[in-house]
């Protein structure tokens, strides 16, 4: 794995959220949100736009047995992050996992939540300031 100094990842794949009810577009929008943080904490990423077309290509998903290793020969990243997201129209609950693509183990998890009123892209991102907040800084994050 070309890991960073620390074990973490330097390179990620966002997979398509998985939706879990809610409102129909929530994983849509949901997925807007997710490079940003995974960028602002010094990792390089392949957005879920990137990525989705090569799973359904491939006629997998993240969590199909051997789709890791199969992305990792495409991507070329050491990493996938696989979320989960609930949405109503005030309310959102994410959780995200990032899975190191060699070994299948989780190198960190987090959750969030937001409720209010406003664009359901907002609620996502205030539900990432507390899913991502304890996501270890990357490689690529200037304090390194």
């Amino acid at each position: 794995m070309r890991t960073a100094s620390d074990g973490l990842p330097k390179a990620i794949m966002v997979a398509p959220p998985i939706t879990e009810g809610g409102t129909k577009d929530a994983g849509r929008v949901y997925a807007a949100t997710l490079t940003r943080p995974l960028v602002e904490h010094g990792y390089y990423v392949f957005p879920s736009s990137v990525v989705s077309p090569v799973l359904s290509k491939l006629k997998i998903d993240a969590e199909t047995p051997g789709a890791l290793a199969r992305l990792e020969g495409v991507f070329g990243a050491d990493a996938i992050l696989i979320t989960h997201v609930s949405a109503t129209g005030d309310a959102i609950e994410v959780s995200a996992k990032l899975v190191e693509v060699k070994s299948g183990r989780v190198l960190w998890e987090g959750t969030g939540s937001a409720r209010g009123v406003g664009p359901m892209q907002d609620l996502a991102e205030l539900a990432n300031a507390g899913a991502f907040k304890g996501l270890p800084r990357g490689a690529h994050h200037p304090s390194h």
